[in-house]
């Protein structure tokens, strides 16, 4: 498990990891005016939010909210931290459960992104075993696309953990506010 997501770690930091680069003429450093670093977007226009909401209603019942906030690295490149929390209601099985996630979003090609999450979920449930009650990681990479501010992704769970809520492929609609948009 450590080693799945290490790896992932360090692709995508391979993969997403701005250059730096410097710029020199013959008089030394450029140094750029005030007016060009005033054009640099503040900590509040980088901010980016969003996330997805779901429900089911009928012999089983599903409620899904999973907010989402972050930081515009580059312009398309973002990451930062989520929350899931997830009511079902089986004849079977009620409980809900809980997550909190970190993430990171590379937008190309204008509208399309790779998506990266890691999250950390506690649950319970009360089924036939009274009530049940776990920890589970789930490392999520996949693609999605993005129109205005609804999208689509296709994620994929590295660890698969059988306890996982999560089924793979696992399809989201959400949207994202702030970035490629």
């Amino acid at each position: 498990m450590k080693y799945c997501f290490s790896i992932l770690l360090a692709v995508f930091g391979f993969l997403f990891s701005p250059s730096i680069s410097a710029q020199i003429d013959e008089h030394g450093p450029v140094v750029k005016n005030k007016k060009e670093q005033k054009d640099r977007p503040s900590f509040k226009e980088r901010l980016v939010y969003g996330g997805n909401v779901g429900a089911f209603f009928g012999t089983a019942t599903f409620v899904n909210i999973n907010p989402m906030v972050g930081y515009k690295i580059t312009e398309p490149w973002a990451a930062g931290i989520g929350i899931n929390y997830l009511y079902y209601n089986t004849p079977a099985f009620r409980g809900s459960l809980f997550g909190k996630s970190v993430w990171t979003r590379h937008y190309f090609l204008e509208q399309f992104y790779a998506h990266a999450e890691f999250e950390s979920i506690r649950y319970g449930q009360t089924g036939y075993r009274e009530l049940d009650k776990r920890n589970v990681n789930v490392a999520l990479i996949g693609l999605g696309y993005q129109s205005n501010y609804f999208g689509i992704a296709v994620l994929y769970d590295l660890i698969q953990d059988p306890y996982s809520p999560y089924s793979t492929p696992l399809f989201r609609i959400g949207g994202m506010m702030g970035i490629g948009n």
